[in-house]
């Protein structure tokens, strides 16, 4: 098809160099659909002369940088960000425009506005894009209130899960035919031999930034109670952020240097993940997260807190791993202790993961996004 009669599309992010699942999520999706459609992934701010896309990116997709730096407050970004995103979603005749996250719902609102105003028939179609989890953050005003108007002034909103979903129609009023669920794919370069898990080795693995929501600092609780009198198991967290130093000296104070063992980033997480017998997730919400997805991949179970979104929609109960009621530190450490003691249970579940996968698979998923941008367009 020649490039004039393809539809174009853009991806519009704060800093596509952050390292984070909605980062992750658009390389996945852009790498997917370049070959179908003209892809731009446009960033607004960031440093990318020092580091770029934090994922690796087909050469046909087209990355813009707009803006240089650290993103300022909220409101001077919407008044800086207007013309330039405007003036390039004109000038690359994009057809729709994705934005990613909730920030960027509400810094794309003047342009959906302005579009509908000035904008011709076959206007730029807005699309916001929520990764997070609505029911989880409905006590944050300012987050709720962006998500709303972000939902009425946009063409579309996106959401994860059937429950952001219902979320959106029952909390925010916002009608279903202006609501899609699209969920994230397991990336079929996550595991392209068909690895499944060491489910032998003895090792356990936290993956995921070192932040409040994300809930690292429960680790060393959950270590103590599930692992303390178990020799050789051990819990190997990667990654990094804002609550490292912290993490770091409750691990020293509890004794548990030789439990819990801070790895930093991995530059192949992809690689570590199938090292691992275990996989746990401690965090207080999430969109539908990637963390889990990539184990699914290779068949690791997990223990996870059933938050309002996204585990529960990928771990099946007793069956694949463990939903813990948020956040009982005490039960998650009683049903890590029970796959940690029990290789059969572990073999069982990694078996049993194997329909999740088919759930979550590009193939399904993709073509979700291919109906999409044909209704849109």
């Amino acid at each position: 098809m020649d490039n004039k009669e393809r539809t174009k599309i853009a991806f519009a992010i704060w800093d596509i160099g952050n390292t984070g699942g909605a980062q992750r999520v658009i390389g996945l999706v852009a790498n997917e659909l370049c070959a179908e459609y003209d892809v731009h992934i446009v960033n607004l701010y960031g440093f990318p002369e020092k580091r770029g896309p934090s994922i690796p990116l087909d050469p046909r997709v087209t990355v813009a940088y707009l803006g240089r730096g650290e993103m300022p407050r909220l409101r001077q970004t919407i008044v800086e960000s207007f013309n330039p995103l405007r003036k390039y979603l004109q000038d690359q005749s994009i057809d729709i425009c994705f934005l990613q996250t909730t920030y960027m719902g509400i810094i794309g609102l003047p342009i959906a506005i302005w579009n509908r105003i000035f904008g011709r028939k076959n206007r730029c179609k807005i699309v916001f894009h929520d990764h997070g989890a609505i029911g989880a953050q409905l006590g944050q005003r300012s987050t709720t209130l962006i998500r709303k108007v972000s939902a009425i002034g946009s063409d579309l909103t996106i959401v994860l899960t059937e429950r952001s979903c219902k979320d959106y129609q029952q909390f925010l009023k916002i009608p279903a035919k202006k609501l899609r669920v699209v969920t994230n794919w397991i990336d079929p370069q996550i595991n392209p031999d068909g690895k499944t898990a060491d489910l032998s080795s003895k090792t356990i693995l936290w993956a995921g930034r070192l932040s409040e929501e994300k809930g690292a600092l429960r680790i060393p609780e959950i270590a103590q109670m599930a692992l303390q009198d178990i020799p050789d198991w051990q819990i190997h967290v990667y990654g990094d952020g804002p609550e490292r130093e912290k993490l770091a000296q409750q691990i020293q104070k509890s004794g548990l240097e030789e439990k819990v063992l801070l790895k930093g980033v991995s530059s192949d997480m992809y690689r570590e993940v199938p090292r691992h017998a275990i996989g746990i997730l401690t965090s207080d919400m999430e969109g539908m997260p990637m963390f889990l997805l990539e184990a699914t991949a290779f068949q690791q179970p997990c223990v996870a807190f059933d938050v309002l979104t996204g585990p529960n929609e990928i771990i099946n109960d007793g069956k694949t791993g463990y939903l813990i009621e948020p956040y009982d530190t005490a039960q998650f450490a009683r049903k890590l202790r029970e796959l940690v003691m029990d290789d059969q249970l572990r073999e069982e579940f990694s078996r049993n993961i194997k329909t999740t996968q088919d759930k979550f698979s590009v193939a399904q998923i993709s073509q979700r996004w291919r109906k999409l941008i044909t209704e849109l367009s």
